[in-house]
């Protein structure tokens, strides 16, 4: 029995890719600007919205197969939520059985990119206690911003390259429609202007 639409979850697939998209841009834009720690935080919620998409694409294909049971379904749902498991999965499909990814893995898993990420919004301090050092977004330099833009940039380029060599890549009925030539050389343009 299907637990889900699947008109639906496309839909929910295509949206937060398009969100993917805007977040990615709009980091570009106020990199642009100067404006480093910004645009260094949107680009990683760039890619948790794209592990979001991961997510939602397991939970069609399961659906279609007849695996998903409402158990499973929450579980997934609650992932929307988590944002060191977004984090991975946006990736885990490029860098999972290689060094790099068990390196990331780690990162990721023990909240380093999550702490990088409140770093770049809000002034705090490290050990959330008294004898913490003073966080501040002024710290995220230009270099640490190229390279997450760049980096989520790079996965995004991979699929639609994926997408283009095959007929299709996710299992959502909409998503593929998005991955496609025009998106890569917009994509290719927002690498040469974040160099």
């Amino acid at each position: 029995m299907k637990l889900i639409s699947e008109k639906k979850f496309s839909r929910l697939q295509y949206i937060t890719f398009k969100n993917v998209l805007r977040l990615l841009f709009d980091s570009n834009i106020l990199f642009q600007r100067k404006s480093y720690p910004s645009a260094f935080a949107l680009a990683i919620l760039a890619q948790e919205e794209l592990g979001k998409v991961f997510i939602v694409d397991d939970i069609i294909y399961h659906d279609n197969l007849r695996e998903l049971d409402k158990e499973s379904l929450s579980w997934y749902i609650k992932d929307f939520h988590y944002h060191s498991t977004k984090q991975w999965r946006a990736i885990s499909f490029r860098y999972e059985h290689s060094k790099r990814g068990l390196k990331l893995h780690r990162r990721i898993f023990n909240k380093e990119i999550e702490s990088m990420k409140q770093s770049a919004l809000y002034v705090g301090l490290t050990n959330k206690d008294v004898k913490g050092k003073i966080t501040s977004p002024l710290n995220i330099t230009k270099n640490k911003t190229i390279k997450q833009i760049h980096f989520i940039t790079e996965v995004i380029v991979h699929i639609i390259k994926w997408k283009i060599g095959q007929t299709s890549f996710f299992d959502g009925l909409y998503i593929d429609n998005l991955l496609n030539r025009k998106l890569l050389i917009k994509l290719q343009k927002l690498l040469t202007s974040t160099s």
